[in-house]
């Protein structure tokens, strides 16, 4: 009997998400709008992105124990993704210590391997092979740069692997990404907290 319970209650889940996107053309609508605006905005032209990681390890208490961050050039240029280190320092006990080159023979000796990935398409839940796996719901609107900005709040039907729950606001006219606010629906073994924050803007390629 728990099992047909439990049967039961996943498949009204999937079927209550359908009837709220469905019912709600205005959300499909917007959807379609943001989605279609992201794949002209693609970046697929050789770029390069500055980036840095702060990465906190915590003690028993939550208290961060030890900080390590990291700045990196990250380019790519068709399928070829290569990583610079440009600084690193670690925060431990009051001091800083640069470990910028020790991060470089590191980086050399795991092939130009690690840093951040960024693939868009993993934290963008607005086309339709991914519409399925989330709940979309419109908080009130809000004002950016004297523009309306839309808030979309986005919660993975099922926590998973690659199924993120957070806020994304999207300037009202243009549909365009202002910024995100995430968090994984399910944390990586090992992580006990992670959140992303993204801002978005338009450079002269008219790319984000």
């Amino acid at each position: 009997m728990k099992n047909i319970f439990i049967l039961v209650c996943v498949f009204y889940s999937f079927f209550q998400v359908h009837q709220i996107n469905a019912a709600n053309p205005e959300m499909e609508v917007f959807l379609n709008k943001v989605a279609s605006r992201l794949e002209s905005v693609d970046n697929k032209r050789p770029h390069a992105v500055e980036v840095t990681a702060i990465v906190q390890e915590m003690d028993g208490h939550w208290h961060p124990k030890k900080e390590t961050i990291m700045q990196e050039l990250v380019t790519k240029r068709d399928t070829v993704r290569t990583v610079k280190i440009i600084k690193a320092i670690v925060k431990e006990k009051g001091k800083e210590k640069d470990v910028t080159e020790k991060m470089k023979k590191d980086q050399k000796k795991r092939g130009n391997k690690g840093g951040a990935q960024f693939n868009a398409k993993d934290f963008f839940p607005f086309n339709h092979e991914k519409r399925d796996r989330y709940i979309f719901q419109f908080l009130p609107d809000t004002t950016i740069d004297n523009s309306v900005v839309k808030v979309l709040a986005v919660q993975a039907v099922k926590p998973g692997d690659g199924l993120f729950n957070g806020t994304y606001l999207i300037n009202a006219e243009s549909f365009h990404l202002v910024s995100l606010n995430l968090h994984p629906s399910k944390n990586p073994k090992m992580v006990k907290e992670m959140k992303m924050r993204m801002n978005f803007g338009i450079n002269d390629f008219g790319n984000y």
